[in-house]
């Protein structure tokens, strides 16, 4: 063989090789871009995470605030409770019915038990005393307010009382003639009476001294101060120069 025929044999076998070799070299160019696809996909994963956050803290916000709207609504308030003639409307008939002669001689809350009026007004207990000369008694009847609202009269008994005692107890006006607990209130606090640290309540009966007005005590205890009101039961109106 010559040397010319040598020389494109070996021309022959080394263009293959070459050929090989940069096929292998582009295969690798070639694959270089793949690590790109997992950056893409994470990019890619990153906006819906942060959508997903703001719209579940949207759903969770809206029944935190719909709770304290729901429970201000329903739970009860200074609204509870009887107002003086509310209470009495509920007794009247057993009272009027007690003794024929009988006449009503005083309204009092029941202190003693911490019950006393609310700022509205009202009261979960009333107490109504009326006397009958006649029999020589004066009896008593409760008005309990109920859960429920409704009020329920019991008597809680009948006091004997000495001549004496019987035809000194002056009979109050008719309860239709006086103002309602809930304007009492209303003008105590329109003259500084509002909070107090002891329940605030009155007892009412004819005054014992011939024409001073019909009137309800009201203290308030505020700490070291007490602020004493005296409301015309039948006006509405303060009664001077006893505020203090």
């Amino acid at each position: 063989m010559t040397k010319k025929n040598n020389g494109n044999l070996l021309f022959l076998i080394c263009v293959p090789i070459f050929l090989l070799i940069l096929t292998a070299c582009g295969g690798d160019a070639t694959n270089t871009p793949v690590p790109i696809s997992p950056t893409t996909t994470a990019a890619t994963t990153a906006p819906v995470i942060t959508t997903t956050a703001p719209t579940t803290a949207l759903i969770t916000a809206a029944p935190t605030t719909a709770v304290p709207g729901t429970t201000a609504a329903t739970t009860p308030g200074v609204s509870s409770g009887l107002t003086m003639k509310e209470a009495y409307t509920a007794a009247e008939s057993q009272i009027k019915a007690w003794q024929p002669d009988q006449v009503l001689f005083a309204i009092f809350n029941s202190l003693d038990s911490g019950i006393g009026i609310n700022p509205d007004g009202r009261s979960a207990e009333w107490n109504f005393q009326a006397v009958s000369v006649k029999t020589g008694k004066r009896g008593t009847w409760l008005v309990k307010a109920g859960k429920d609202g409704k009020p329920a009269v019991t008597k809680t008994g009948d006091e004997e009382l000495s001549p004496a005692e019987a035809k000194d107890s002056p009979a109050l006006p008719p309860v239709s003639q006086l103002i309602d607990s809930s304007r009492l209130m209303e003008v105590a606090r329109q003259n500084g009476g509002d909070k107090s640290d002891n329940p605030v309540g009155f007892f009412l009966r004819q005054p014992i001294k011939v024409g001073d007005p019909l009137a309800a005590d009201l203290i308030y205890y505020k700490g070291g101060n007490v602020l004493r009101l005296r409301i015309d039961m039948q006006t509405g109106k303060l009664v001077p120069n006893v505020q203090g």
